[in-house]
């Protein structure tokens, strides 16, 4: 759905047919890769290695590496919300990552840009954390940005085999802090796969690897 030398003979015979998974027609796909920015934006629970892989395919292909402007200053989308975290403070946390990839700040030029953060996770990360009111004040927040920033050319999913050992996050009031992660992926899925997002990449974060050189061929295929 994304590599130019399979899109572009397919357009050519077979524009009509519908993509299964993203809805798409081809004709549709080869135009959005025809037309769409270079960003590539990449997903996945804590604790992937989304950092390091976006900025090792960036230094690979010469692509310009969007880094996360929240980090571990408390944004629900990190290891869960630290101590004081608001729903006001993730709306903030949103909009500073909006800035980041808004058209208005988007360098000219044909340059690729890979960031270790999407948009659309807040949603997921807000559904786990927050209750039915504050979710629709984000998903408000989300909905006011989007026809300002630039849409992934790309979306990738990191995905890695959760371990029921490892730490997982914790909020006040919550007996079982472990089932956590479990919504949290299978929110990121949901969202990751529903129709209208374009062209989607997922891949194994236990093979750094092999991630590494698919998305490496990815961006490479799209040129």
């Amino acid at each position: 759905a994304f590599r130019r030398f399979v899109l572009e003979p397919a357009a050519q015979i077979a524009s009509d047919m519908v993509h299964p998974v993203i809805g798409w027609t081809i004709r549709q796909l080869f135009e959005h890769l025809q037309t769409a920015r270079g960003y590539i934006a990449l997903t996945g629970l804590p604790a992937t290695g989304k950092s390091e892989l976006a900025r090792a395919v960036a230094a690979r292909t010469s692509s310009r590496y969007i880094a996360d402007a929240v980090g571990h200053l408390g944004s629900v989308t990190s290891c869960g919300p630290s101590k004081g975290a608001s729903i006001e403070r993730e709306q903030a946390w949103l909009r500073r990552r909006a800035e980041l990839i808004s058209k208005d700040r988007w360098p000219d030029g044909t340059q690729v840009g890979i960031s270790d953060f999407w948009l659309g996770q807040h949603l997921a990360y807000g559904r786990v954390w927050f209750d039915q009111a504050d979710c629709a004040e984000l998903e408000a927040t989300w909905h006011a940005w989007q026809d300002r920033v630039v849409p992934p050319k790309l979306l990738v999913l990191l995905e890695k085999p959760l371990d029921p050992s490892a730490g997982r996050p914790t909020q006040r009031g919550n007996p079982h802090p472990s089932r956590r992660l479990d919504l949290l992926s299978d929110g990121l899925r949901a969202l990751f796969l529903r129709k209208g997002y374009g062209p989607i990449l997922e891949l194994d974060a236990a093979r750094p690897d092999w991630a590494l050189t698919e998305l490496t061929a990815a961006v490479e295929a799209m040129a």
